[in-house]
């Protein structure tokens, strides 16, 4: 009996994991990259301290340098942005870049 319980949770679990690796597969569309590149950068903007002044405008300041610098990314400068970890290479200075022109 333990093991027909055992064999039935383990086969939930493997079922569970190949729909989360199945939904990362499938391409994102442009709203969740846009939504993901504002989340990379409102992070960014808590994680340094010399940005504390504009933490009450960083959602704001942050659509607004999404809005300037998405279409200039190309596809593989998109795939290292991660809601895991801070922005990194040419996203990241982009985004830096217009947020100085997104002002409060």
């Amino acid at each position: 009996m333990t093991r027909v319980v055992f064999g039935m949770v383990l086969g939930a679990a493997l079922a569970a994991v190949s729909a989360v690796t199945a939904q990362e597969a499938a391409p994102m569309g442009t709203d969740g990259l846009k939504r993901q590149l504002t989340d990379a950068c409102i992070i960014e903007i808590w994680r340094r301290p010399e940005m504390v002044e504009v933490r009450e405008t960083a959602v704001r300041r942050c659509q607004c340098a999404t809005n300037k610098v998405f279409k200039e990314l190309k596809p593989e400068e998109m795939a290292s942005v991660s809601y895991t970890r801070p922005l990194v290479g040419p996203a990241r200075n982009a985004v830096l870049a217009a947020l100085s022109s997104c002002g409060v």
